[in-house]
């Protein structure tokens, strides 16, 4: 009977979260399919009955045939009650064998949790107020990749967590500055949501002017550059000849939709190239639906508006 009940719960979450309840025989006793994406992945009676190695095998080697887990989003965040040293080597070496099979290294977050809860829960309660520029409501928006890799850019991971392999996908601060050929020693950098990714804010003073970039956490492009002297306040480096300030844009945009501010919510402009000349894209929600749009830096013709 003891053999015969739950001994550990394993919860692993990718987007499909998938719990599975282990009994002593090593043998998985239940199964619970967390959400729709999980339901459309698998069924349980693939992994019923399987030992905890073969069913994060299998379960992992569908994450990656359907697309959930690649090159360039190899997180896994595993959530165990109950687990030990020995169940941890099994399920990070299942992890790594399906993975490596697929072609591609893993990355695995594993946390002890000292009862039945939700495990993504978890780990946002324990990032919660480590990240001056991210709330509680900022952190619910984020992907379990993206909660990884703030977890592996603090100084030390949280409590009772270990990260196993290596997380793909993101820029390094250092080399943040490097992509916005920032070289001063005194530039302070945090991570931040921007225009719907995380993004890393570097700040520094020189020669009398402070300069913020916002450079994207995933692909190192500088998605805004603001500069603030003593007389003077230049928006996204508009000193190149011709090009028009992000809140001219902004106003335009406004305008050209006859939008008021009551109605649109996370609004971003960032600047950027296309075709060789600078745009600017307006990020922007109006009644909850997420749209672009592209507008010429210099003469603000409206170049397309993307759902």
């Amino acid at each position: 009977a003891n053999l015969s009940a739950d001994r550990y719960i394993v919860a692993v979450d990718v987007n499909p979260a998938v719990e599975l309840r282990v009994n002593g025989f090593d043998r998985i006793s239940a199964v619970t399919l967390k959400n729709d994406d999980a339901k459309a992945l698998i069924d349980e009676a693939s992994l019923k009955g399987k030992t905890v190695s073969d069913a994060v095998d299998t379960l992992t080697e569908k994450l990656c045939g359907d697309g959930y887990l690649n090159e360039n989003s190899n997180g896994v965040l595993v959530s165990v009650h109950g687990g030990d040293d020995a169940l941890c080597s099994k399920i990070v070496g299942s992890v790594g064998k399906a993975t490596e099979r697929a072609g591609f290294n893993y990355a695995v977050l594993y946390q002890s949790l000292d009862d039945d809860a939700d495990g993504k829960a978890e780990l946002i309660a324990k990032l919660d107020g480590r990240f001056d520029d991210l709330s509680t409501e900022e952190l619910n928006k984020l992907s379990v990749q993206e909660l990884i890799f703030l977890a592996e850019s603090l100084d030390s991971l949280p409590d009772k967590t270990e990260l196993y392999g290596k997380l793909n996908g993101y820029l390094s601060a250092e080399d943040a500055k490097h992509d916005a050929g920032v070289a001063s020693a005194s530039a302070t950098q945090s991570i931040i949501r921007y225009a719907e990714q995380l993004a890393y804010e570097i700040v520094y003073t020189e020669n009398g002017t402070t300069h913020k970039y916002v450079v994207s956490a995933s692909t190192g492009e500088v998605l805004a550059h603001e500069k603030h002297g003593n007389s003077s306040t230049c928006k996204n480096d508009s000193k190149n000849d011709g090009l028009l300030s992000a809140d001219d844009i902004l106003k335009i945009f406004k305008k050209t939709f006859g939008f008021v501010d009551a109605v649109l919510d996370d609004v971003h402009v960032t600047r950027s190239m296309r075709n060789g000349e600078p745009v600017y894209i307006v990020t922007y929600k109006v009644f909850g639906v997420t749209r672009n749009a592209v507008f010429d830096a210099r003469t603000a013709e409206i170049l397309s508006d993307i759902g």
